[in-house]
């Protein structure tokens, strides 16, 4: 290497430890985790920890999904969960009953009302 090249990494190196010291991180903290992390079978440059479920997004990533709907999946999985701890179940005609009930919504400022009815199946929308 030329003297300048070593400047170069010297300055370098000594900004990255600086920015390790601001995290309250060390070199061997890196080493360590890069040890505990996996490769994806999907994208080769991607590492992960393992017990996540990064192949299951990376897959729907290449798959051409957006980030959107990945955000939108996994609250979907955080209710599933919520749901599966709750001690409240519900038979599918009760279920069918309380998704098919109209509900009514009204704005006091605009002197609108709206009932919405059979939202799953079809919208339907009745201004009065």
């Amino acid at each position: 290497m030329t003297d300048d090249q070593t400047a170069f990494y010297n300055i370098e190196k000594q900004k990255f430890y600086e920015l390790l010291n601001k995290l309250h991180w060390t070199k061997d903290h890196l080493l360590k985790e890069q040890e505990t992390l996996i490769q994806c079978s999907i994208e080769p440059g991607h590492r992960f920890p393992t017990g996540s479920k990064h192949v299951e997004k990376c897959q729907l990533k290449k798959e051409g999904f957006s980030k959107e709907y990945l955000k939108e999946l996994a609250e979907c999985e955080k209710e599933k969960q919520l749901f599966n701890q709750s001690s409240i179940s519900f038979t599918p005609s009760t279920l069918s009953n309380i998704l098919h009930r109209p509900i009514a919504i009204s704005n006091s400022k605009n002197n609108l009302s709206i009932t919405v009815t059979n939202y799953v199946a079809k919208v339907i929308v009745l201004c009065v």
